[in-house]
């Protein structure tokens, strides 16, 4: 019994020490800019008279102790402008890639879909021709033919209008100054 005991309380120390630690410690990073334009980075509050750009709650403390990190606004400005142009080209290279290729997909289906259609029509023939040479009736399987010779021209003109979308989007890439290469799907 005892130890049953001595168990109990060993857990009911072990609770209550686990409240007592506090492990949801933050740590306040302060982001501000100087006269001279440098940003700094520091865990004790600027001056009153330094602008604060922005106050970061942390979980971790800043990686130099007592000290503040200082970087130069020109190198940022320079990096981020030179990283943010090649973001932005990317995303007009993929915009433009994704209109190319969705027009792609749609002439693949289409195509797709005539050929299945021409291919229905072309067994539905032979057996009609099949049940006419023996005899049989075949009325309902010329009415399903006629419907599908019925699909095939605006499927053609579905093709058509495709080629004419692709050109206009090519036009469109030229206009706006979009490199050819952006549209090869």
């Amino acid at each position: 019994m005892k130890r049953k005991h001595l168990f109990y309380y060993f857990l009911i120390f072990v609770f209550f020490f686990a409240l007592s630690t506090d492990n949801s410690s933050s740590y306040t990073i302060y982001k501000w800019k100087d006269k001279n334009g440098a940003i700094h980075y520091t865990d004790k509050k600027p001056d009153n008279n330094m602008d604060v750009i922005e106050i970061i709650k942390t979980k971790k403390k800043l990686p130099v102790t007592e000290k503040e990190i200082v970087i130069l606004e020109d190198t940022i400005d320079e990096n981020t402008a030179a990283i943010e142009e090649e973001i932005i080209k990317e995303e007009i290279r993929l915009y433009w890639r994704n209109l190319a290729l969705n027009i792609e997909q749609k002439k693949e289906r289409t195509l797709e879909e005539i050929y299945i259609t021409e291919k229905k029509i072309d067994i539905l023939k032979s057996n009609i021709d099949y049940y006419l040479i023996n005899g049989y009736k075949a009325d309902l399987m010329i009415l399903d033919l006629r419907y599908l010779e019925g699909r095939l021209p605006p499927l053609f003109k579905r093709l058509e209008l495709i080629e004419e979308e692709k050109e206009q989007l090519r036009y469109d890439a030229r206009k706006q100054g979009v490199p050819p290469g952006y549209l090869r799907p």
